[in-house]
């Protein structure tokens, strides 16, 4: 089965909205809040460029969203990764992810930054190969524990 990595647009998100939904509990699962459509849809600075959908013969299995930070323009950010349950642990987060750096810098953003829940083991091994470290743990709005990730390529 191949992964077909592709730039995540506008169009194919809104058509795809249902499949994206029925992945929701792998975010939910985590302790995240659940996005609206709103949130998915949502224009922010460089979102069309930095996001991507990994798909097996046309089924998405995994997304990222990124954006570029509305403060600092050298840094980008995960807003959400999503893997399909069935597909975790097989490197598509890992494929995703560097889509998603290779375009930062391309669009001259050294500085990466993403949070992960504090409890999260998984995604804490995903962004330690991926030469992230971990700077903070900040409490959300939530209440719950949240770990930033930095990574600067200089």
């Amino acid at each position: 089965h191949d992964i077909v990595v592709s730039n995540l647009t506008s169009g194919f998100l809104e058509q795809s909205l249902d499949q994206i939904y029925n992945m929701e509990n792998e975010w939910t699962n985590t302790g995240q809040p659940i996005w609206s459509e709103e949130q998915f849809m949502r224009d922010i600075p460089h979102k069309w460029d930095l996001s991507f959908v990994a798909t097996v013969n046309m089924s998405i299995i995994g997304y990222v969203i990124a954006s570029q930070s509305e403060i600092d323009q050298r840094t980008s950010r995960v807003n959400k990764i999503v893997i399909h349950h069935n597909h975790q642990r097989q490197g598509v987060g890992k494929l995703l992810m560097k889509n998603y750096i290779k375009t930062s810098l391309e669009h001259n953003m050294n500085r990466l930054e993403l949070t992960a829940m504090s409890n999260y083991r998984p995604a804490q091994h995903l962004y330690k190969s991926l030469g992230y470290s971990k700077s903070q743990t900040v409490r959300g709005k939530d209440g719950k524990l949240r770990d930033v990730y930095i990574k600067v390529i200089d």
